[in-house]
């Protein structure tokens, strides 16, 4: 499974030198450093993932990290983009979650705004007081401690 994977990457970023998208072409203003059917990943995506005063060692690894991921994810959205189901209508799903998303954003920017999460002792006691009933124990409690203290 890992050498295929290793060969596809070989045939995704050096196999394929008619490319006329930058991916060898040191004029480009920001080369691609991978590609996946029509999908590209460009330098500049990857010069966030390091930062300053991480090891070449460490920015090596995870840059090759984050471009396996990015090839794997892209080769899996293309096989299943393939191989979906021609029933699956994928803009309804996509246009109910979207709904969703907004709904649930909707209530909770109306929940902070309006829901006051301040609540003094007298409101509680005053709560206690009018709703007694719904706290009596079905059974009694005792609590207690033991302490067996010897007689010298």
């Amino acid at each position: 499974m890992r050498y295929r994977f290793f060969i596809i990457i070989g045939f995704v970023i050096f196999l394929h030198p008619g490319c006329k998208d930058g991916l060898f072409n040191d004029n480009a203003k920001d080369p691609v450093v991978a590609r996946v059917g029509e999908q590209y990943l460009f330098k500049s995506q990857l010069e966030e993932l390091v930062h300053d005063g991480t090891s070449p060692t460490d920015s090596a690894a995870i840059v090759d990290g984050y471009v396996q991921n990015w090839i794997v994810e892209n080769l899996m959205i293309r096989e299943a983009d393939k191989n979906v189901a021609a029933d699956i209508n994928l803009n309804k799903l996509v246009e109910e979650y979207r709904a969703s998303l907004l709904v649930y954003n909707y209530e909770k920017k109306l929940i902070d705004m309006r829901l006051d999460t301040l609540i003094s002792i007298a409101e509680k006691v005053a709560f206690y007081e009018k709703n007694k009933a719904q706290y009596l124990l079905s059974h009694p409690v005792l609590k207690c401690i033991i302490a067996k203290v010897p007689a010298k």
